[in-house]
């Protein structure tokens, strides 16, 4: 304020030439360059004795009007420029202490700069590089040390108005002090805590990831009962249904067991590997085909196959009951058409071998207005690349389809299906079976036994059983109510001495492949006690996922050892008078 006031108050002078102006402005220059030198004596702190008494004067005469002129307020234009560009820095050192050489040459500088402009585009090019140079220095600072923020009340008390340069540095090495003593603001003490817990978190996500790929991958049962399949159940049942075929069809689970020679045995012209198979239903489409073969069934079976596409009912169409370990579908033979599942079947064929027992069920289309021709279809379609064909008259999701099990029905639809096998050359003729429903009662199926032992109605063999439209007592589950098909626990008993009443009544000359409620060995070594040559899974498979092939073959053969069986087809039929006393 003091400045300002002499200023306004010195009297004004006047040039009359170019010579005394420019004997004027040499003069302000070496004052400037005199009270900038105090200046940065009074910010280090040192004496000023140093200073001649005629220079500490400098720093209280009055400026004369004379930096009124345009010079004047190009200078004062660059010193503002110098001082915004300097870095701010904690620790600033004297740029006049240096020697008389630098401090001559810059009042040189600084002289010429106001004579000539071409100093003055030289000086803006210097600028220009203390900015770039000063982006630099700030970056790489704010990537070394971030800066503490501060608050605007502590600023307000650290200035009071004077020597505000000196202050700002102290009060920034001051912040910057507190930053490095104090553990909880310094990041790099926080990023030392943090690392070792998240590289903790990292080593456990990979080794749980691991451990659950083996697992899946091994077909641990441990693992699958009691973290897998819970987490399955979690999701609507079709879609985890869908989730299943995919992950078959990857070929990701591979089980290291190796079936032993007891399990070996002969199904009409076919010799498996063991007598568990994987009941239609399950892959619809032929999409797992490998997959279901990897993982250890002797023999897979897909569909069921329609002549062209449909979506089937809709959804929701498949209900868990857990309480009571079954299962209420409605699909209604969705399937994508012959031409579609064949194409995918005949690549299976090309990438498994012929190691694969495959098993094609044949439907017909809900608005076909020939039903039997859809079955020929069929026939001749996937005789070549089946090894056994099934005609599937048993769904109760399919309106009218069941009705094709009365005796005169049946009898044309095998005369015509086996005219339309043997018109196919000899190398692709298929053994046919019929799957039959658990619903019919002892009259109907005597019929059905009298037609299929016929000549001119001989199937190769029968599938025994669909699943029930009936719904027992015993059941506990809300889903009971629901309308479809009923497979599972419930319903084994029941088809369990279906396929004895079958067995016996067709003395056993037809095999049988027996379905329905088997959960464990034990239940497999029933069915084929009653008669059945092989067993298929479907529920059990949905509700323990791959493990219970394991667990079924490995109890088989203990069963089959410890009552003096070499192999399954000693078995078969033994225990037909017992199943049906009970």
């Amino acid at each position: 304020m003091k400045l300002q006031t002499e200023q306004n108050s010195a009297p004004a002078i006047s040039f009359e030439n170019r010579e005394e102006v420019l004997s004027v402005t040499e003069e302000k220059s070496e004052k400037q360059e005199k009270r900038k030198k105090l200046k940065w004596k009074e910010i280090e702190g040192t004496s000023t004795t140093d200073v001649s008494e005629s220079d500490a004067k400098l720093s209280t005469e009055p400026i004369s009007s004379s930096d009124s002129s345009d010079s004047f307020r190009k200078r004062k234009r660059k010193n503002k420029n110098y001082n915004k560009e300097k870095p701010q820095k904690t620790v600033m050192s004297n740029p006049y202490t240096s020697t008389e050489n630098s401090s001559t040459e810059s009042s040189d500088s600084s002289e010429s700069s106001s004579t000539t402009m071409s100093d003055s585009s030289s000086n803006s090019k210097l600028s220009q590089n203390r900015r770039n140079k000063n982006r630099k220095h700030r970056k790489s600072k704010r990537n070394k040390e971030p800066m503490k923020r501060i608050p605007i009340s502590e600023w307000r008390l650290k200035y009071d108005g004077k020597d505000n340069g000196r202050k700002l540095a102290e009060f920034l090495k001051e912040i910057k002090m507190q930053s490095k003593s104090e553990d909880v603001t310094d990041p790099q003490s926080h990023c030392s805590i943090m690392n070792p817990v998240r590289s903790l978190l990292k080593v456990t996500a990979l080794g749980a990831a691991t451990f659950s790929i083996t697992c899946l991958y091994k077909g641990n049962e441990r693992f699958y009962e009691n973290i897998f399949m819970p987490i399955v159940r979690l999701a609507p049942p079709e879609t985890a249904h869908h989730l299943a075929v995919f992950g078959l069809k990857l070929g990701l689970i591979r089980p290291g067991y190796q079936d032993p020679g007891v399990l070996r045995t002969q199904l009409m012209n076919m010799v498996l590997r063991n007598p568990v198979g994987i009941a239609a239903g399950f892959d619809k489409q032929g999409e797992a085909v490998c997959g279901l073969h990897l993982l250890g069934f002797g023999f897979v079976e897909v569909g069921s196959v329609t002549p062209q596409p449909q979506p089937g009912n809709p959804g929701p169409r498949v209900f868990r009951l857990k309480e009571d370990k079954a299962i209420v579908n409605r699909y209604g033979f969705n399937s994508e058409g012959h031409k579609v599942v064949y194409e995918r079947l005949k690549e299976a064929r090309q990438k498994c071998g012929e190691d694969v027992a495959l098993g094609i069920n044949l439907g017909k289309n809900k608005l076909s207005k020939d039903a039997i021709r859809d079955y020929v279809k069929g026939v001749k379609r996937f005789s070549g690349l089946a090894d056994y064909l099934v005609i599937n008259i048993s769904s109760p999701n399919t309106p009218g389809l069941r009705t094709m099990q009365n005796k005169s029905t049946l009898f044309v639809l095998l005369s015509e299906v086996l005219k339309a096998r043997s018109s196919l050359p000899l190398a692709e003729q298929r053994p046919i079976m019929v799957k039959l429903a658990p619903d019919l009662s002892d009259e109907d199926i005597q019929e059905i036994v009298t037609v299929v032992c016929s000549k001119a109605c001989a199937v190769d063999g029968l599938i025994v059983s669909n699943t029930t439209i009936e719904r027992p007592s015993s059941l506990k589950s809300i889903n009971a109510g629901q309308l479809g098909g009923l497979s599972g626990q419930p319903l084994f008993q029941r088809s369990t001495q279906l396929v004895a009443k079958v067995y016996k009544w067709t003395e056993g000359k037809i095999p049988i492949i027996g379905v329905g409620g088997i959960f464990s060995g034990r239940d497999a070594y029933n069915k084929i006690l009653a008669g059945a040559s092989a067993v298929q899974l479907y529920t059990a498979f949905i509700y323990h996922g791959p493990p219970i092939v394991i667990r079924v073959k490995q109890e088989l053969e203990e069963l089959l050892k410890a009552d003096g069986y070499d192999s399954v087809q000693q078995a078969v039929g033994k225990g037909v008078d017992r199943i049906l006393q009970s």
